[in-house]
């Protein structure tokens, strides 16, 4: 409210009356005030509420402490100060556009493929300048970017919709694995959330991703530092019919890289083969996907949704959609195109495909996507009528450009009040006249408008169209200019008859509002085609000398690295004609070597092998011969099939994509590390964190740190919070070793914070059938991370391998550290090679130091992590000692850091549109106990399975339980505080 109220975050000084020129804009009736513009809403504010250590960074000053969110806000705001002048001295150069996201991003493709700084796009709607990069930057000598390490889109996915917008920004990402594009989401009108991704990229995510050559990362992993908490409360606080609805909002982020990188093949993959028909029904169900909004089966169930009244894509979105598959696959597009458009044509699910094909037609045309023979045949060379009388190099598009008066367009905006706020969608119409014995209706979305006049005092064929831009929009008086791309022929059917206009488009709210004004036709405005003075017709778009570049940038996939001497391999997609989306992929490998060949003929046993998420090999015999197939995606072994052509010479595995839930190859693959093409390793979902500048919380504020029990313990999503009850052995282990790496998390963060046991920095990961301690892991600090609205153990790893044992240069520390508390962490086989696949990442992800020349990484034939063998060295030795002076007070600390790495350990939280993140049902098992009711240590129940009273321990009489089960899993924790009633 002070906001609000003042225009400030905090109260104004006595005397102080310069009003905020942000509320201006109040005193127009065109405007609001968005609750985005409060200052202290860009800001991470945990900082103002959780309890942070003296010395903190980002600790708020005390002089405000009715204005605590103002307070972090300022203290936030003097470090990115801070921050930026440190920058500003060692060279940032800020580069600014206003324009749309579109007409940005394809600009920059056209500069890279062509050179040009224009690709004859407008910078925005209601704007005719076209968007022209500074020559000197980037013109023929300038060297300014076209590809990036990292493209951030904020919240434009929202706006502008998923799939337009990763068809705009994927191919400026470099070819590095490092590269990436992140998106946020707010993820909403599903019933499941898990149904969400398919729903805003208007298909199946994997295949979409497999056609689009970009893979959502977290999607693989199920598996992101960002937690969705808060998100979950307040979709839970909803009414419960909203619910049921489907009308809950997530607000999630995703990390998108090429297929690629992320699959490891740095030096880039070879197209997905398919045949024309299985893609042409692929891409028709992409279609229909794409437009679910038209369907006659769900005009009415869809008629007021956001997608219906404002959709985000049209006929020219497919169409730069269609030319991105066509260099990621490879196939005969011809004749992909030609049954894709039949099919539409004669398909009557949707209730405006028909209107919209000749839309379909010119985009694919204009985009260089086909060139349909209607196109062709049906325009007349010579016409001897109509808007293109007397044109002889008739070209297979043109502009048509429609003068609408004034009037017509502003009486959609008298509404009453309450409606005020409402914006009509706009398409343009071109039907045959009431007088036609054959009555047709074509219709086009993709239409400029602004305001202004056409001044060209004579048109001809080559005569660019000329429309001066009224600068005052709705505050002058010029008409609307509205222009639109047309195939030719459509302008020859009825060359001076035929209607055209601009209407609004059908929707259930378009016709409630616009209805009585309109009537049924929804027109806002009609002539003819033979109204010179208000038809116009033009070779391009007004001030436009040629025609829109979109896609420019996006080049077929091409292997640069030389394949093996025995081997080829090739990637096939092949969908049963029951299926709509790409279930296995084909590896196909054509055995070339003479030995090969003969182990073929020979028939010598060949066994399929996986031990990573993106490889099965083809092993014949003992070894004898070893054929790696590397697919874009996560596939499985179980239920791989193979074909062998023995005579032909050639191998086939059909392979399974992963489930990411329930996939075993996928079950370590939660913070993956894989190496670049130098050899640098590369965390592929945990972003970077400066560890030094993040806030430290002060754990002996037990009070204040209730949340981190809430907060921690739904890093386990619904299904793993069920695999906990059920299969929780003797041994207090599950079967699942992601349940398994989690619930240790949670219990470092429980006992590093004392609110569970006897409080205890120092950790040491166990397993007592491979030799006992294997690594101790040392919390320095626990830390708000912002960012992701989590918090993040500052902590050290020393990993034991027999050099370092044997060495005995520890053997003092480890003897010292028999008199300290330490949590022991029992682990299993799987956990234990989990954590050795994890910690990498977790390394990298708070890394401030080089990786050396002698980087154990950078030898041949090395792997992240360098092994996941007992005993062995699985980090390399460059983090080794880099760590803050200070770090930890621990006697002879200094004999033992040399051998210890600093590591950022977060909670790992599900991804919500993958799996469900908790079960609303059993929301009360996952909150913290209370005073109010004594409740089971390890689930929160409050009374014990069997109805009765919980059960105390039977050693301490303290602790309470519902169940022998919730017993055992809390005993590893439970512990170190037992402690035997004394007689």
């Amino acid at each position: 409210m002070q906001y609000a109220r003042d225009g400030t975050v905090t109260p104004r000084s006595d005397g102080v009356d310069i009003p905020n020129p942000m509320f201006a804009g109040l005193l127009s009736d065109t405007e609001i005030l968005h609750y985005g513009t409060d200052p202290a809403l860009g800001y991470h504010l945990a900082t103002a509420y959780a309890p942070l250590a003296a010395g903190s960074p980002l600790r708020p000053e005390a002089t405000y402490t009715a204005f605590k969110a103002a307070a972090a806000a300022k203290a936030q705001f003097r470090e990115w100060l801070s921050a930026l002048r440190l920058m500003v001295e060692h060279g940032v150069v800020f580069r600014f556009v206003v324009a749309e996201v579109y007409a940005f991003c394809h600009t920059l493709q056209n500069v890279a493929a062509s050179g040009q700084p224009l690709a004859n796009w407008y910078r925005r709607q209601w704007d005719l300048k076209r968007l022209r990069l500074d020559d000197s930057v980037y013109g023929a000598t300038g060297d300014g970017p076209t590809i990036f390490d990292v493209i951030d889109t904020s919240n434009l996915s929202d706006h502008v919709g998923p799939l337009n917008l990763l068809v705009s920004t994927a191919p400026l990402l470099k070819a590095t694995p490092w590269a990436t594009l992140n998106t946020e989401l707010m993820l909403s009108k599903h019933k499941s959330l898990k149904e969400a991704l398919t729903g805003i990229l208007g298909g199946h995510a994997p295949t979409m991703s497999l056609l689009l050559g970009i893979s959502p990362v977290q999607y693989w992993t199920n598996a992101k530092c960002e937690s969705h908490v808060d998100e979950v409360f307040l979709g839970l606080m909803t009414e419960p019919s909203q619910r049921d609805r489907g009308e809950t909002q997530l607000h999630s982020r995703l990390s998108w890289k090429r297929d690629d990188q992320f699959s490891g093949q740095t030096h880039g993959r070879g197209p997905l083969h398919m045949e024309a028909k299985t893609l042409s029904r692929l891409l028709f169900h992409i279609y229909l996907d794409m437009f679910n909004v038209e369907e006659y089966a769900g005009v009415h169930k869809n008629a007021n949704t956001r997608n219906a009244v404002y959709p985000s894509v049209h006929r020219g979105s497919f169409a730069a959609l269609l030319k991105v598959v066509m260099h990621r696959v490879k196939t005969d597009w011809s004749a992909v195109c030609s049954t894709l458009l039949d099919t539409i044509a004669q398909d009557r699910t949707l209730s405006m495909s028909s209107n919209y094909m000749q839309e379909l037609g010119v985009q694919m045309y204009i985009q260089g996507v086909s060139t349909e023979s209607w196109l062709l045949n049906e325009a007349s060379t010579l016409p001897s009528t109509g808007p293109l009388r007397g044109w002889k190099n008739i070209p297979l598009a043109v502009a048509v450009t429609l003068v609408v008066p004034r009037q017509a367009f502003t009486r959609l905006f008298d509404l009453p009040p309450e409606d005020k706020m409402a914006s009509p969608t706009l398409v343009a119409s071109l039907r045959a006249g009431p007088a036609s014995a054959n009555q047709w209706h074509n219709m086009y979305a993709d239409v400029h408008i602004t305001f202004g006049s056409v001044t060209t005092s004579s048109m001809s064929e080559d005569s660019p169209l000329i429309v001066e831009q009224d600068d005052l929009g709705f505050a002058g008086s010029s008409p609307l200019i509205a222009s639109f791309m047309v195939p030719t022929a459509v302008l020859q059917v009825e060359p001076t008859t035929a209607d055209i206009g601009l209407a609004i488009r059908p929707s259930g709210q378009a016709v409630g509002l616009y209805g009585p004004k309109l009537g049924l036709s929804m027109s806002v405005f009609d002539t003819t085609l033979g109204d010179s003075n208000r038809v116009f017709i033009s070779r391009f778009m007004p001030n436009q000398e040629s025609d829109r570049v979109t896609g420019a940038g996006v080049k077929p996939l091409v292997l640069t690295e030389e394949e093996p001497e025995h081997h080829t391999v090739k990637m096939i997609a092949e969908i049963p004609a029951s299926e709509s989306r790409i279930s296995t992929i084909t590896g196909h490998v054509d055995i070339t070597s003479a030995k090969g060949k003969s182990l073929l003929r020979d028939k010598i046993h060949i066994e399929l092998l996986q031990d990573d998420p993106f490889v099965i090999r083809a092993v014949f015999g003992d070894s004898d011969l070893v054929c790696p197939l590397r697919f874009p995606v996560p596939v499985v072994r179980e239920g791989c099939r193979s074909r062998v052509a023995r005579t032909s010479g050639y191998l086939e595995v059909i392979a399974p994509l992963a489930n990411p839930v329930d996939a075993d190859i996928l079950a370590g693959f939660i913070f993956p590390t894989l190496l670049s093409a130098s050899r640098l390793p590369v965390a592929l979902n945990t972003p970077h964190i400066n560890l030094d500048g993040l806030p430290i919380l002060d754990v002996n504020e037990k009070e204040e740190m209730g949340w981190l029990t809430t907060l921690t313990s739904m890093h386990f999503s619904a299904r793993e919070k069920r695999l906990r009850e059920l299969t929780f052995g003797k041994s207090g282990i599950s079967e699942n070793p992601r349940v398994n790496f989690k619930e240790s998390v949670f219990t470092m963060f429980m006992l590093a914070s004392g609110l569970q046991g006897d409080q205890t920095g120092m950790f040491a990961i166990n397993h007592p059938e491979r030799g006992g301690i294997h690594m101790l892991i040392f919390v320095s600090a626990m830390r708000l991370d912002g960012d992701t609205a989590s918090v993040v153990l500052d902590a050290a790893v020393i990993p034991f391998t027999t050099e370092m044992i044997t060495s005995g240069k520890m053997d003092d520390f480890l003897l010292l550290l028999r008199t300290l508390e330490c949590g022991t962490i029992t682990v299993n086989d799987a956990e234990l090679v989990l954590w050795k696949r994890v910690l990498p990442s977790l390394v990298e992800r708070c890394r401030t130091w080089v990786h050396l020349p002698s980087c154990e990484y950078k030898k041949a034939g090395a792997t992240v992590p360098l092994s996941v063998k007992p005993a062995e060295k699985f980090l390399c030795s460059c983090g080794n000692g880099k760590l803050p002076d200070g770090f930890l007070s621990l006697p002879d600390w200094d004999t033992a850091a040399p051998n210890a790495v600093r590591v950022a350990i977060s909670p790992t939280f599900c991804v919500p549109f993958v799996e469900d993140i908790v079960d609303a049902a059993a929301m009360g098992a996952a909150t913290a106990p209370t005073a109010e009711k004594e409740r089971c240590r390890s689930c929160g129940r409050t009374e014990g399975r069997d109805g009765g009273a919980l059960k105390k321990c039977m050693r301490c009489q303290d602790a309470k339980y519902c169940s022998a089960e919730c017993q055992k899993k809390d005993w590893k924790k439970h512990r170190m505080e037992c402690k035997e009633l004394s007689g």
